[in-house]
């Protein structure tokens, strides 16, 4: 059994972020890599959370495994997780 009490283990601290999609008019969308400026098919939609801004009013969306420049206006905030 372990002697500490529940006041002298560290805290937990809980970071909630909204959860954004991928919006527009089509069903389908072509954004970059930003790690390897390739071009990579996107289903609008999709889940995705904004990691950082970048210039050219473009976000920097982490999606699944892969970061993605998604242009701002694109991304609609759908609730808190």
């Amino acid at each position: 059994m372990s002697t500490e009490s529940a006041k002298d283990k560290p805290r937990r601290i809980l970071v909630t972020r909204p959860v954004h999609a991928v919006g527009g008019e089509s069903y389908t969308g072509w954004y970059r890599d930003a790690n390897s400026s390739q071009v990579v098919y996107l289903a609008k939609g999709s889940n995705v959370t904004p990691i950082k801004k970048s210039e050219e009013g473009k976000v920097i969306c982490r999606v699944t495994h892969r970061l993605l420049l998604i242009p701002e206006v694109e991304l609609e905030e759908i609730g808190w997780n």
